[in-house]
């Protein structure tokens, strides 16, 4: 978080932060400026922007958990948020699944991706999980 100090902008009105503020003020500002950027990030992302499959390519480079969809596949216990490692990279046959509060890891196969499992940005929502059931 950027700490703001007498001359940035308020996030409040926009004019300048004047000098001579507490300590306590300006850290609340701060805050809420962050929360301002949060906020206009979130609402930034369409609700109508697909949310397709990451490629094994994106799914690498994405450092962040990501909604795996793979129930169907053996080596997976279930759907839902997870950490993806690839410790060998893409050369590499597998790849390591950590679940949240657990210190145990799937390992499913790279050869699978797309076919009984696969990664996305955000959990599948209700019409977009029913357009491959085939209902």
């Amino acid at each position: 978080m950027k700490i703001l100090k007498a001359g940035d902008p308020c996030p409040c009105c926009g004019r300048p932060i004047p000098e001579g503020l507490s300590a306590k003020r300006m850290l609340f500002l701060s805050w809420f400026a962050e929360g301002v950027t949060i906020k206009a990030a979130v609402e930034s992302m369409s609700s109508k922007e697909t949310n397709e499959s990451l490629t094994l390519e994106e799914l690498a480079r994405h450092n962040a958990p990501v909604w795996l969809k793979g129930k169907e596949n053996p080596m997976l216990r279930h759907d839902g948020w997870a950490i993806i490692v690839f410790p060998n990279g893409l050369t590499g046959k597998q790849c390591q699944v950590w679940w949240p509060g657990s210190d145990v890891e799937d390992i499913p196969r790279l050869e699978d991706y797309g076919k009984t499992w696969a990664a996305y940005r955000r959990p599948p929502e209700a019409t977009e999980e029913n357009k491959g059931a085939g209902t």
